[in-house]
């Protein structure tokens, strides 16, 4: 018995997402050329790495970790940026 790899990302407004693939090596190349793959992973390790949603007071930090993180496409280069911006460095004190 053979397993079907084949799928389709439908519903996606990223032309790097949408369409059919065959195979695991095919969604990998899709995911990774994605846009909105890599904003959400910016996004999502923002959250991870500061224990909070993306505020309006982290605007600026989350641009340039989207921008740095388009222009390398290295995970580990995100991960050390995430601890270089002032949102990771400094916290809003949280009143009781």
């Amino acid at each position: 018995m053979s397993i079907d790899a084949s799928g389709e990302i439908i519903g996606s407004s990223d032309p790097a997402l949408a369409g059919s693939f065959d195979g695991v090596v095919e969604l990998g190349a899709r995911l990774a050329a994605s846009d909105q793959v890599l904003a959400c992973a910016v996004t999502q390790w923002f959250r991870f790495a500061h224990g909070r949603d993306v505020g309006d007071d982290d605007a600026t930090a989350h641009a340039q970790l989207t921008a740095s993180f388009a222009a390398s496409r290295n995970i580990k280069e995100l991960l050390v940026a995430l601890t270089q911006t002032v949102a990771f460095r400094y916290r809003t004190p949280i009143s009781p």
